[in-house]
């Protein structure tokens, strides 16, 4: 039973249950005593607004705060890595290419090290891998995306395993961030029920629909062929019909070959331009081949000094000998040096080299100059 308030004339008791508050009881039986039945409802009225204003400045207190907390945890300083790891596919069969996508987020002083692709995978193998991409995010943060193309040759639930990346962060300090294990269910390319040591048939060979018969491919192949064989043959023998007979004769001398260089040389006017390098070098070399091919010994590998030792033990004039010598000399110093000879003396240096020519070449023999004037005679 609950316990009744004192009566008041021109009103009914009013009840409390045994649990109710004491101190409630007590402050609302004062209030029908002092106040009378009307001011305990305005004093219950003033109790509820008072409750709501103290609920309403609260939950405005706390809009309030909450846009701090927010900025606040904000403006926590990031990791200096962040790693994101995904696959583009997470069933597979055994030997299915899987694409691994790894995303390292870092500050721009980090380092990042390589990966150990041997075992950073698990039960998954390494195919390949695509070199690193970079972008730069905000805050001076960097991108790195890395993708490997993996594989496993086992089923069951596996898993790439939690992929550490060890990094330097701007201290010199080493570290490691990780990404979240990867489950990958790998089922057998051999269908359920089926025995794996069980040799199938080969699967019937697929047709297109509205394409040409299987036999007009080797048929276009065969008749392609028979024409590019005949195409052949005709274009040999035109050919053979056309050709012009090769010109036999004797070979040029090394006198005239060398003449006919020469005449090239003075044709290109090239110390005129300024080329005196090019002009010695074309001289030089004209006139060592000549003597390679008067004389039959490699004038080419030998230096000037060794040159004119050759041509005096191969009997050649002495005098000769130092005037080849000295041509020479002249296109080392040329070539080699900072000399610069004026234009008359590079006129001089190849009508030189025209009279070495013309001192070397070899001399009629008697018998041969007498013979045409016996038969004039």
């Amino acid at each position: 039973m609950g316990r009744k308030l004192s009566a008041v004339p021109g009103r009914r008791d009013r009840a409390f249950p045994p649990e109710a508050d004491a101190p409630l009881a007590q402050a609302l039986s004062w209030a029908e005593l002092k106040l009378g039945p009307y001011g305990t409802s305005a004093f219950l009225l003033s109790a509820r607004l008072t409750t709501l204003v103290l609920v309403t400045a609260v939950l405005f207190l706390a809009a309030l705060a909450a846009p701090i907390l927010i900025r606040d945890a904000a403006a926590q300083p990031e990791a200096p890595v962040t790693v994101r790891a995904s696959v583009d596919r997470d069933q597979a069969t055994v030997g299915d290419r899987i694409t691994l996508t790894i995303v390292v987020e870092h500050d721009a002083g980090v380092a990042l090290d390589a990966l150990a692709q041997t075992a950073a995978f698990g039960p998954f193998e390494v195919l390949a891998a695509e070199p690193p991409q970079e972008r730069t995010l905000d805050a001076g943060r960097t991108e790195t995306t890395l993708v490997f193309t993996v594989a496993a040759f086992r089923t069951g639930e596996l898993e790439i395993p939690a992929i550490a990346v060890p990094y330097t962060n701007a201290a010199g300090n080493t570290a490691t961030a990780t990404a979240p294990a990867l489950p990958i269910g790998v089922a057998s390319v051999i269908p359920a029920g089926e025995p794996p040591t069980d040799i199938r048939d080969l699967k019937p060979q697929l047709t297109v629909p509205g394409g040409a018969p299987a036999y007009v491919r080797p048929a276009l192949i065969a008749v392609a062929t028979v024409i590019a064989v005949g195409l052949a043959m005709l274009l040999a023998r035109v050919f053979r019909r056309r050709r012009a007979p090769t010109p036999t004769g004797p070979p040029p001398l090394p006198e005239d070959e060398a003449r006919a260089e020469l005449e090239r040389i003075a044709g290109l006017a090239l110390p005129d331009g300024g080329a005196h390098k090019e002009h010695y070098r074309l001289v030089g070399s004209c006139v060592r081949h000549y003597l390679a091919g008067r004389y039959g010994f490699p004038a080419v590998a030998f230096t000037t000094a060794e040159l004119e030792e050759q041509m005096v033990s191969r009997g050649v004039d002495r005098w000769q000998a130092r005037l080849v010598s000295g041509l020479l000399q002249e296109c080392d110093e040329v070539r080699y040096g900072q000399y610069v000879p004026a234009a008359a003396r590079a006129d001089a240096d190849l009508t030189a080299a025209f009279e070495i020519v013309e001192m070397t070449r070899p001399q009629p023999r008697e018998e041969d100059v007498a013979e045409p004037s016996a038969v004039q005679q």
